[in-house]
């Protein structure tokens, strides 16, 4: 980071619960000093995509409009979060050959040559999100971290390929657009997190960030210091809530109130009856639940969670958890209980993961519901080659969704 600049960055995270905005700057000694901050329940989103144009619409536009109070000048662009079932992710591998160049040091745009020729073509409704390297070897030497700076007739890159659906990016890009928001580029939401609450020790020795949601639960594989599997979970908060609303025959506000009060993922271990007060339902009626109920509902759906994504970690072809761990982060990750069902299923260390102490964030942002909307302002320092492609970011006088709709037209023209 660049210390004691007056530049602003800011990030959005859009999701099924709630939209933050966040502002901030970087002080004297490399902290973030945050300047402006929006947040507003969400509405017209579920399980990470748009399902209404014109609520979700509403949303940002009070969730940014909140910030631009704070801050008494129109929000810089930002770096908005992205999730949903629509995401899918796979690696890639491409070779670069210079044999006359053999003697003289690779530069910087070399390597970036090299990454983009990772890149595949991609079919229908498809769109590259993020292309990351990581790995790289020279002249068959592996092991290498950054090829810039070294001699070599031939350089070899492996890399992660993160695509979404067109219509359902260019869905959130017109509602971005309507809330006059100038977009810096859309990045996978855990991965975002990853950055605010993941350490550099973590990243080395392996570590599954899963960052539980309102609608999914996004997970990011992390070994050797380098991404190397992203998945989604069809799992997240809403689930919990709508479990017990189901089970006990609750309004869904005081489901969720039942949940964020009384509720807990241990295990209930006795038969007796445990009465605990809700609010009033619609008609004025204060209600009564048996809190061992709402435990064995939320334990049940808790253990249903971990098990999928345990399974997502075979699928990725890992027989156990990497050395680190399982960081969970979200705001749904706070019920208690999950972790301790999590270490146990997995047999692995596990922990809560929220905005690292370093960051000097005030209290109200080290929860693990802010880690996403943290981690998008940290997104503004990372390397330029590994952040979404261009085709989502850059030519800011274009409006994003417009950008995306040239990108969806090229995508399907030819196609019968």
């Amino acid at each position: 980071m660049r210390k004691g600049t007056d530049a602003l960055y800011a990030g959005i995270d859009v999701g099924t619960t709630k939209v933050q905005t966040l502002v901030a700057r970087v002080g004297p000694y490399g902290e973030l000093e945050m300047v402006a901050r929006g947040l507003v329940a969400s509405r017209g989103m579920r399980k990470g995509m748009v399902v209404s144009f014109h609520e979700l619409g509403e949303a940002v536009r009070e969730s940014v409009c909140q910030a631009e109070r704070d801050l008494g000048r129109v929000l810089p662009p930002a770096y908005v979060g992205v999730t949903g079932q629509h995401i899918s992710s796979f690696n890639t591998s491409s070779s670069l050959d210079r044999p006359e160049a053999a003697l003289r040091p690779l530069s910087h745009r070399e390597v970036k040559e090299a990454v983009r020729a990772a890149s595949p073509s991609t079919k229908g409704n498809k769109k590259v999100l993020h292309l990351i390297p990581r790995a790289y070897s020279i002249d068959g030497l592996g092991g290498v971290r950054n090829p810039v700076g070294l001699c070599a007739t031939q350089v070899d890159v492996e890399a992660h390929v993160i695509t979404g659906d067109l219509p359902h990016l260019t869905n959130l890009a017109r509602v971005l657009d309507s809330a006059g928001v100038a977009v810096k580029g859309l990045v996978l939401e855990p991965l975002a997190s990853a950055e605010a609450v993941l350490t550099a020790d973590e990243r080395e020795m392996g570590a599954v960030m899963v960052d539980v949601g309102g609608g999914t639960s996004d997970i990011a594989i992390f070994q050797e210091g380098a991404i190397w599997h992203t998945a989604v979970v069809p799992v997240a908060g809403f689930h919990f809530t709508n479990d017990v609303s189901q089970a006990l025959r609750l309004p869904f506000s005081l489901a969720e109130e039942a949940k964020l009060r009384y509720g807990s993922a241990e295990v209930v271990t006795t038969t007796a009856t445990d009465y605990v007060e809700l609010g009033a339902d619609g008609a004025g009626q204060p209600r009564r639940i048996d809190r061992n109920r709402l435990c064995d509902v939320l334990h049940s759906r808790a253990r249903d969670l971990v098990q999928q994504i345990v399974a997502k970690l075979k699928q990725a072809g890992l027989e156990r958890v990497p050395a680190a761990g399982i960081v969970f982060t979200g705001g749904a990750a706070r019920l208690p209980g999950l972790v301790e069902l999590a270490a146990d299923i997995s047999m692995a260390p596990v922990r809560l993961g929220m905005p690292r102490e370093s960051f000097h964030l005030p209290p109200e942002l080290t929860s693990p519901a802010c880690a996403t909307c943290v981690g998008l302002l940290l997104w503004n320092f990372r390397e330029p080659d590994v952040k979404t492609d261009g085709d989502l970011e850059g030519n800011g006088h274009i409006p994003l969704y417009r950008r995306v709709a040239l990108r969806l037209g090229r995508a399907f023209s030819g196609v019968s």
